[in-house]
C-alpha cells in the first residue's frame, strides 16, 4: 500500500532530476509517461529507455564537463563505521509510521555516531558505503522532521 503514495522522483525526458547531473530511472523515476503509477515508473520498457537516455545524456554532460575545466584526484575520507548499526537505528526509529519523538532518537543516534566514528584518510569501499548510507539517512530523518504535513512516505503519526 505504500508504495502508491510514493510518487517516484519527477524527472524530465532524459531521466534528469532537477539537480544536475543527477538521474532516476526505474521505480524510483516519475516520468509521467505512465501516469501516476506505482512509484511511478515500474515498467520494464521504460526502465530500458531511460536507462538509455540517461546514459547518453550524461556521457554528454560529462564530455561538457570535463572539457571546461580539469579535475585532481583526491583521496575519499571514509568513517570507520559499522552499517548494520546504522541499518538497525534506522528499522528501529524512521520505518513507514515515524513519530517525532522516534525521530528525534534516531537522529541523535546517528549523529553521535558519526561524530564518534573513527576518520580514516584512504579509500574503503565498505566504509564509504557505510559513510554514504549515514550521510543519507541523516539528511533523510532531518527532511522528515521538518515535514509539516503527512505526505507520501513523510508519514508522522505526531502530525
Amino acid at each position: 500500500v505504500q508504495h502508491y503514495s510514493c510518487g517516484g522522483v519527477k524527472v524530465d525526458e532524459f531521466g534528469e532530476t532537477t539537480i544536475p547531473n543527477l538521474f532516476a530511472i526505474g521505480e524510483i523515476a516519475s516520468t509521467g509517461l505512465h501516469g501516476a503509477n506505482r512509484l511511478a515508473s515500474n515498467s520494464l520498457l521504460e526502465a530500458i529507455a531511460f536507462a538509455k537516455y540517461s546514459t547518453e545524456k550524461l556521457v554528454e554532460n560529462l564530455v561538457h564537463t570535463y572539457n571546461a575545466c580539469s579535475f585532481e584526484f583526491t583521496t575519499t575520507e571514509c568513517l570507520q563505521i559499522n552499517k548494520e548499526q546504522i541499518q538497525f537505528i534506522i528499522n528501529k526509529y524512521f520505518n513507514i509510521i515515524k513519530t517525532t519523538s522516534g525521530l528525534n532518537t534516531s537522529l541523535q543516534m546517528l549523529q553521535e555516531l558519526k561524530y564518534q566514528s573513527k576518520k580514516i584518510e584512504f579509500f574503503d569501499y565498505d566504509y564509504f558505503e557505510a559513510t554514504s548510507m549515514l550521510d543519507v539517512a541523516i539528511l533523510l530523518i532531518q527532511d522528515a522532521l521538518n515535514q509539516k504535513t503527512n505526505i507520501g512516505v513523510f508519514y508522522n503519526n505526531d502530525l
